[in-house]
C-alpha cells in the first residue's frame, strides 16, 4: 500500500480530537472549517477514480469521519472475506459478520496502535451534539 502522508495527517487529527473528549460531528465541524477535503475529494486529487463526489469538496460529516474509525487500513492490517455468494449462480454478494472476517497485520505501516483503536472508537463516543 502506498503511504499517503496528508491523509495520515487527517486521521492522526481524528484520532486526537477523539482523544480529548471532542464529539464525531465537531470533529467534522472542524475539518470544515479548515477547508481540509473530504475523503472523496481527496481521492480525486491523488488520481483515483471516485464513482460520486458531492458538490462542497470540504465538507465532512461525522458518518465520515465515523468510518475513518471502522477503517483498519489505519492499524496496517488488511482484511479478507468481508462478502461471500450464496451461489456461484448468483450476482449478489452478502456481508460476513466482521467477527467471521480475516485479518492479517502487517502489511503496511500502522498509523496508530491497537490499543488506541479499541479505546476510541465511536463506541465510547456520543455521534450528534443531542444529549
Amino acid at each position: 500500500m502506498l503511504s499517503d502522508e496528508e491523509a495520515a495527517k487527517i486521521v492522526q487529527r481524528v484520532f486526537k480530537g477523539c482523544t480529548e473528549g471532542k464529539r464525531l460531528l465537531s470533529i467534522a465541524d472542524g475539518l470544515t472549517a479548515d477547508k481540509i477535503l473530504n475523503p472523496a475529494n481527496h481521492k480525486v486529487e491523488i488520481g483515483e477514480h471516485i464513482a460520486r463526489v458531492g458538490k462542497i469538496p470540504f465538507l465532512w460529516s461525522f458518518g465520515a469521519v465515523r468510518i475513518i474509525f471502522e477503517n483498519m487500513r489505519y492499524l496496517g492490517a488488511v482484511v479478507d472475506f468481508k462478502t461471500y455468494k450464496k451461489s456461484y449462480k448468483s450476482k449478489k454478494c452478502l456481508p460476513i459478520p466482521r467477527e467471521n472476517r480475516k485479518v492479517a497485520y502487517g502489511y503496511h505501516e500502522p498509523i496508530f496502535d491497537q490499543e488506541m483503536f479499541d479505546t476510541e472508537t465511536p463506541r465510547n463516543h456520543k455521534t450528534s451534539t443531542n444529549t
